[in-house]
């Protein structure tokens, strides 16, 4: 059985989770329904996309309780915030849903970004279109969506040449130390073709990069700072072309420079990952849930922690979590003593059973104090809604009555957070390019100094972000985007800019997610940039290599794109399943590097080739590589 006809036989299983018993009723959650599409498989994130002051909800996902899918994407403004009565015990949370332009997506993934550094909050979106129907003749088709905020809060779709992904997942973070977002993308460009691939942000423009990455699908990438040297660090699961499961760790060494680690974690597929400092020793741990494989090619659940120790990870066993796949993970401090306590959702298994459930940690121990009802196939988000200084929950996914469903869970706990103070004690070094901004700890009354995460803003000018955004409030230091830090727990970072004078500061972000105020702002300038590179992946050698032509099966055209390891002669040929030679593409000296070129299913005659495979060779160098594509009319 394909991995993906075992992931679709997956989604009509959980489709058919019988009633468990009725679980306790939470005792500090209010849940209040969305006036939004609820949807599962696919994504539901935060953001104060009009900074009004309470959080709106990016939705992409499918819509329908049975198949056909009809997938959605939209951002809902949120709209006055409905209070909590003896007279209103199921409270309804209005929005202004705003569809997003090219229609609905599911198997999907959505985050948040400024990928052009205007001060207005952009997405990406990826999933499919297919209905997942037995009578859909089309292959399922993914689509990777990048769309521009407007002033007036709606979102115009943007051309991008990144290639389109489900099944997947995006992580969006400051891979070259240069102040913008670059994307690293994941997942399936067709039933049987895992990719991963990461785009440096270029003035504003996604470029592929020649980095190489395990193409991995049906998993999860986070940008992280693993290792705590304050740059950003990817874990990245899933499962490759060979149906073997990884857990890949690339460690970055400071300039985009990636070093892969394998094993560290355990692997899975459907996985889920969170990264905080549940013990406050000025590291990250990670809990993990997922699915690995038995003989018997049935999916095994999984939830673990794992304590960071400084030299590697170790399995905490203090706790009985709920094993799961196909869910979430979320740290936060929802009781605000001090500590961080984690919610689980997911599977338990193929046919019978779903979770939710938070664990409250009490003197590093987790204790299970409140069951939400189950859910899998979505996503679970935390972030104070309401603006009264405790998180709340928004959940989304396949429910035990087989809907989508879309909540938000209301903390009503009384004792509020106190926001954290700022950093003190800023400093910069300047060397050449590159500057090393530096902090002293900040302080909170709830989060160990220890715990404290931190966001780093820079800009050309004072107050900007326009170098590196913090998704922040200037003046009052109010989150625009909910969770960690933009430098996780680090107190200094390196980047490397261009000739100019800069004004900077950061802020303390605790366990909740709330932010200080920012720190009086400083100034550096870089005046000699003469040593700025475009990233290290761009320094070393390009490897020799022939990429899959993206789409593929192809109906119009089709973008390959391919590396070339020296100056030189260069052929790129297409041919017939006969072995005949119908198309020359290339023929022509070329530079070492990254190229590409594009074609429209023509012969060399200006004739429209049948449907049917075709094969394309790359020779240059001596060497030789060749992909198979499909061409459908």
């Amino acid at each position: 059985m394909t991995l993906l006809r075992r992931w679709l036989f997956i989604c009509a299983g959980l489709a058919l989770l019988a009633w468990p018993t009725q679980a306790q009723v939470p005792f500090a959650f209010t849940p209040v329904q969305l006036d939004l599409p609820d949807v599962n498989y696919g994504k539901m994130v935060y953001a104060d996309v009009d900074r009004d002051g309470d959080l709106d909800i990016l939705g992409a996902g499918n819509t329908s309780t049975s198949i056909p899918f009809t997938p959605a994407a939209y951002v809902g403004l949120g709209g006055d915030i409905v209070p909590i009565s003896l007279f209103n015990q199921d409270p309804k949370q209005e929005f202004e849903m705003r569809a997003l332009p090219g229609g609905g997506l599911w198997a999907s993934d959505a985050a948040w970004t400024d990928y052009n550094r205007d001060g207005i909050l952009d997405l990406v979106v990826i999933g499919t279109t297919h209905s997942a129907a037995q009578y859909e003749t089309r292959l399922y088709e993914g689509n990777t969506r990048l769309y521009r905020g407007t002033a007036s809060g709606t979102f115009e779709e943007v051309s991008t040449l990144v290639p389109d992904i489900y099944g997947g997942s995006i992580a969006l973070g400051d891979h070259d130390a240069d102040g913008d977002e670059d994307l690293f993308i994941s997942g399936l460009l067709s039933p049987s073709e895992p990719f991963a691939r990461l785009y440096r942000n270029t003035n504003g423009s996604f470029i592929r990069t020649n980095l190489r990455f395990e193409a991995l699908s049906l998993g999860e990438a986070q940008w992280v700072d693993v290792d705590g040297d304050g740059d950003l660090d990817l874990v990245h699961s899933g499962v490759n072309g060979s149906n073997v499961l990884r857990t890949n760790i690339y460690y970055n060494d400071g300039i985009g420079r990636m070093t892969k680690v394998e094993d560290a974690l355990p692997a899975y597929v459907f996985s889920a990952s969170s990264w905080a400092d549940f013990d406050n020793d000025g590291d990250l741990d990670v809990a993990i849930s997922g699915a690995s494989l038995d003989p018997l090619a049935l999916l095994v659940p999984a939830t673990r922690i794992y304590r960071n120790n400084g030299t590697g990870f170790e399995q905490i066993t203090n706790v009985a979590l709920p094993q799961v796949f196909y869910g979430s993970l979320g740290w936060a401090d929802y009781d605000n003593d001090g500590d961080m306590d984690l919610l689980v959702t997911g599977a338990t298994n193929m046919t019978s059973g779903r979770e939710a459930r938070i664990f409250r940690q009490e003197n590093r121990y987790f204790i299970e104090r409140i069951w939400l009802p189950g859910i899998a196939a979505g996503s679970a988000t935390w972030g104070d809604f309401d603006g009264n200084a405790v998180v709340d929950l928004l959940l989304s996914g396949s429910n035990r009555s087989l809907q989508p469903m879309s909540r938000l869970y209301r903390n009503e706990i009384r004792s509020a957070n106190s926001r954290p103070l700022p950093p003190t004690t800023l400093s910069s070094e300047v060397l050449g390019s590159r500057v090393t901004l530096a902090w002293d700890a900040g302080s909170d009354a709830q989060t160990p100094a220890e715990g404290l995460m931190y966001n780093l803003r820079i800009g050309t000018k004072p107050i900007a972000g326009d170098v590196m955004a913090a998704y922040s409030n200037p003046t009052t230091g109010q989150r625009y985007r909910t969770g960690p830090g933009n430098v996780w727990q680090a107190k200094s970072r390196t980047l490397q800019l261009p000739r100019g004078t800069y004004y900077w500061t950061v802020q303390s972000i605790d366990q909740a997610y709330a932010g200080s105020k920012f720190a009086p702002e400083g100034t550096f300038e870089i005046s000699n940039s003469a040593d700025l590179g475009t990233a290290a992946e761009d320094e070393a050698a390009f490897d020799f290599a022939l990429e899959p032509g993206y789409p593929n099966p192809f109906l119009g055209s089709t973008t390959i794109d391919y590396s070339l390891q020296a100056f030189g002669p260069v052929r790129i040929d297409v041919y017939n399943t006969l072995g005949q030679r119908v198309r020359v593409l290339v023929a022509a000296e070329q530079a070492a590097g990254r190229h590409q070129v594009v074609w429209g299913g023509i012969s060399d005659s200006g004739n429209h080739l049948a449907a049917g495979v075709y094969f394309v060779r790359l020779t240059a160098g001596g060497q030789e590589r060749m992909q198979r594509m499909v061409l459908m009319r």
